[in-house]
């Protein structure tokens, strides 16, 4: 589309209008470009004229400063030679109306090169036969004038440029030289007054290169040290003159006026920076290009104004036929004659009609027939079949209308009939095909498990409604049985996604091969199962033998490429109407019913009882109190002494939390742990048992250490690092005297995120101890992989200890392997003499237990009390 409409409007461009247009644009930049260049040329003839001036005035200004001092050096000089005898400086100086107002010294030094005169110097001769200009003058046998670089007097430390001249002795040899002080700054000083911008540039300098005064940025564009190569090369060419230079530092540009002294070996340069000179030139060539630029733009926008109207209706002929043709739809227009005015090619393809018949006029009824006879349509395609179709072409029939015409190949057409002003009608012809199959298919997904294929929560809720709808009109009664697959989490871990996949894949079939085709069976999610069974005479009963059977189905093993895997289920049932009709309601009693059967031992079913009930508002009761007793501080730490073996002394304590209940009294752990578990208060307990066991512990003796339990809820907690570092900071206790006791099941959720956590507490110097060592099944493979410094040997090991064989072999099996890794261990639950003395024997690190003391407050413990053999003799 935009490529013909590009090649349109080039087609236009040799119009007379569009070409003027273009000639006058060009005209505009020839004549500005020539424009451009002559004012250019002209603003640098007159830079040239200026700068040369300007150099000339430098010339001159130095040359007149230069002989007013070498009068003055003359008339010295004369006086000196005709009575050298009576010559006295300082009175010639002081009476001579002829001495140059710009010197600052005269002085007078002899032919050995001692300064013999100076004015304003009274002092002792000085000798400087050894400076520059004197050396000059006493080899030179010329009578030139000498004018010295810039240097610093011996008198009076001033900077300044010596001029000179020889003494002759009368018989012509050399006599000493007469010399005349000029400040440089006076030279400088009138540079200044020039008012010359920053970047421009003076330099006086002798023909020796050196510089004897400068102005501006002069180490930008040459060296101090010697005339610069271009410089050089100019005055070949030229004793004045100018040429171009690019500074060597600040890559300015630069024209550079030079000028030689006549009679003097001087040179002075002008330097004026490009920009400078052409500063106005530049801004006139902005406004100059501004104004022909707008007008360029005044012309251009004329010159499309023109080919626009001159190509605006072939454009919209085009744009219809382009829009025609790209058309995802068919489209046919026929006129009030039922003639063809307009068809796309998208519309011939989808009848499959002949060119012969697309073009403008056709009637309508030709292209009817031709779709019934050629067996386009689905349906018959007989002679009759096209009688009835043209019998149904009543002009009513093509007002506003919307249908859909299925094709014998299968595709689906809607067809979209408007009618246009003056008579006749457009037409859309949509194929649908994929749409009705997606939105079937979104009507099923809606409503239907993306994995088994099952109702999913939103139908079984719907379904629901409707079973409990008819049990209150029409007394139906039914059953809820929700389900929830015991171990199947195994099969995931062990054995991937993939294989739990397939398994809930074919336990759904077992399901449905349970249920009538009136009952609803659905997937809630995960493992998690819902079945409606309705209509039964004696619905407990049939509810309860649906159960069995989902029972005795599911527990069948699954075979999955050689693997044998059993799953078992727990159900949870709930009967309307003797439990009630409400929806929500069966759904939580079935719910507690199902929560039941898991206690009992899962792979069973429970029908709900009023007891379920009441336990469920007891622990909601329960709940709320334990909220409120975090709110008020009803929570203690009780502490359990642990005593080293090795010196019978206490060496740390266990923190145990207690609840004291303002009506049931002090209430332990197993009461209401399992509870903030569940509910997710565990996580404030164990922050505050915590802080309040490390702030306790830190009024201690600081050799003895706090043991806190920590819950798997809490591990799982990311904020369990920065809790423990709080708890540390805030109570002032050392990391070494904190000791964090985590169970093997905390370990076996997140292997991967506990291994990280222990890391970093041992990064702090936290102290880790495995507790319930031996009750799992994983405990070996924990303590090479988890950083463990001390194992708990369970209470269930420790009672049984010295009854029974099995017991001490497991406690001599774990010292040995304690003494390996070099990991310390206590036993639990310590209560006789013999207990102690034979763990004591078997290398048992520390112990603790009812045998020393009961769990007690903090002011109660005693850590100076002994546990030693005798004190425990003397106390049997």
């Amino acid at each position: 589309m935009e490529n013909r409409r590009l090649f349109q409007m080039l087609r236009s461009l040799p119009q007379p209008a569009p070409l003027f247009g273009f000639a006058v644009i060009a005209i505009c930049w020839i004549s500005l470009g020539y424009f451009l260049s002559v004012e250019r040329d002209r603003t640098i003839a007159a830079a040239l004229q200026d700068g040369t001036r300007l150099t000339q005035l430098l010339e001159e200004n130095a040359t007149r400063l230069i002989k007013g001092v070498d009068r003055t050096l003359l008339l010295l000089r004369s006086a000196y030679e005709k009575h050298p005898e009576q010559f006295d400086l300082q009175a010639l100086v002081k009476d001579s109306s002829a001495v140059s107002d710009v010197t600052t010294e005269i002085a007078l030094i002899s032919s050995n090169g001692y300064l013999t005169a100076k004015t304003g110097y009274h002092g002792p001769p000085i000798y400087v036969g050894d400076v520059e200009h004197f050396q000059f003058r006493a080899d030179a046998k010329s009578d030139q004038i000498y004018i010295s670089k810039p240097f610093v007097l011996r008198t009076t430390g001033a900077r300044t440029i010596l001029i000179s001249r020889r003494l002759h002795k009368p018989d012509g040899s050399f006599g000493g030289i007469i010399a005349a002080s000029i400040a440089p700054e006076l030279i400088e000083g009138f540079y200044q007054s020039l008012s010359l911008p920053p970047q421009n540039n003076i330099i006086l300098r002798g023909l020796d290169g050196a510089i004897r005064s400068s102005f501006g940025l002069v180490r930008q564009y040459a060296d101090t040290d010697r005339i610069p190569r271009d410089l050089t090369d100019a005055l070949v060419q030229s004793p004045t003159g100018y040429f171009w230079l690019t500074g060597p530092v600040d890559a300015v540009k630069r024209l550079i006026f030079y000028r030689t002294f006549t009679g003097y070996s001087l040179v002075v340069t002008h330097g004026v920076t490009e920009d400078n000179i052409l500063s106005g030139y530049r801004y006139h060539q902005r406004i100059y290009i501004a104004v022909v630029g707008v007008l360029t733009i005044l012309i251009v926008i004329a010159i499309m104004f023109s080919i626009r109207r001159q190509t605006s209706l072939e454009q919209s002929n085009f744009r219809f036929g382009a829009a025609l043709e790209n058309m995802t739809h068919g489209l046919s227009m026929f006129d009030v004659n039922k003639r063809l005015v307009v068809c796309n090619q998208h519309y011939a393809d989808m009848y499959r009609i002949p060119p012969e018949l697309t073009v403008r006029g056709t009637p309508q009824v030709e292209i009817i027939r031709h779709r019934v006879l050629s067996g386009i349509l689905k349906g018959e395609n007989s002679q009759s079949a096209l009688t009835r179709k043209l019998a149904d072409l009543s002009p009513e029939s093509f007002k506003n209308s919307n249908r859909i015409e299925e094709l014998a190949d299968g595709r689906l057409i809607r067809i979209t009939r408007k009618p246009m002003k003056g008579g006749g009608w457009v037409a859309t012809h949509e194929d649908v095909t994929e749409q009705q199959r997606s939105e079937s298919k979104i009507a099923f997904m809606a409503h239907n498990d993306g994995l088994t294929n099952l109702s999913n929560r939103v139908a079984f809720l719907s379904k629901l409604e409707e079973a409990a709808t008819r049990q209150r009109q029409d007394h139906e009664p039914f059953s809820v049985l929700l389900l929830d697959l015991d171990r199947f989490k195994i099969i995931n871990d062990c054995f991937g996604h993939p294989v739990g996949d397939a398994a809930l894949k074919k336990l759904a079939d077992r399901l449905c091969s349970c249920i009538r085709e009136n009952d609803t069976v659905a997937r809630l999610g995960g493992d998690e199962f819902a079945i409606i069974q309705i209509g039964e005479a004696n619905q407990r009963e049939a509810a309860e033998a649906l159960a069995r059977r989902i029972t005795e189905v599911v527990s069948t093993p699954f075979d999955f490429e050689g693997r044998e895997l059993t799953i078992g289920t727990s159900i949870g049932i709930a009967v309307a109407p003797e439990h009630g009709s409400d929806p929500d309601t069966l759904l939580k009693m079935a719910d507690l019913a199902l929560y039941r059967a898991k206690a009992e031992g899962r792979n069973r079913f429970c029908f709900f009882t009023q007891e379920m009930g009441e336990a469920t508002i007891a622990r909601h009761s329960l709940e709320t109190d334990l909220r409120q007793a975090i709110a008020r501080n009803e929570l203690e730490l009780h502490y359990l002494p642990i005593i080293d073996t090795s010196t019978g002394r206490v060496s740390g304590a266990e923190a145990l939390v207690r609840w004291r209940h303002p009506r049931m009294g002090l209430m332990f752990p197993a009461t209401f742990i399992p509870l903030a578990e569940e509910t997710g208060l565990i996580t404030q307990i164990g922050d505050w048992v915590l802080q309040t066991a490390c702030v306790d512990a830190a009024t201690w003796p600081a050799t003895t250490k706090v043991t806190v339990n920590l819950s798997p809820v809490q591990v799982r907690n990311s904020d369990l690092l920065a809790t423990v570092t709080r708890a540390l900071s805030g109570s002032g206790l050392q990391a070494e005297r904190l000791e964090l006791e985590i169970t093997e099941a905390a370990l076996i959720d997140n292997e991967v995120h506990c291994a990280t956590l222990l890391r970093q507490f041992k990064g702090l110097g936290v102290t880790i101890a495995l507790d319930d060592f031996g009750t799992g099944y994983s405990s070996l493979s924990q303590l090479t992989n988890f950083p463990i410094d001390r194992i708990k040997i369970d209470r269930s090991f420790t009672k049984n200890f010295t009854r029974s064989a099995d017991c001490a072999a497991i406690i001599s099996a774990t010292m040995r392997l304690a003494y390996s890794l070099s990991i310390a261990t206590t036993a639990e639950g310590v209560e006789t003499r013999q207990q102690y003395r034979l763990l004591k024997w078997a290398g048992v690190s520390s112990v603790q237990g009812y045998l020393f003391s009961l769990p007690c407050r903090v002011s109660e413990i005693d850590f100076g009390a002994s546990y030693g053999d005798q004190a425990m003799d003397t106390a049997a």
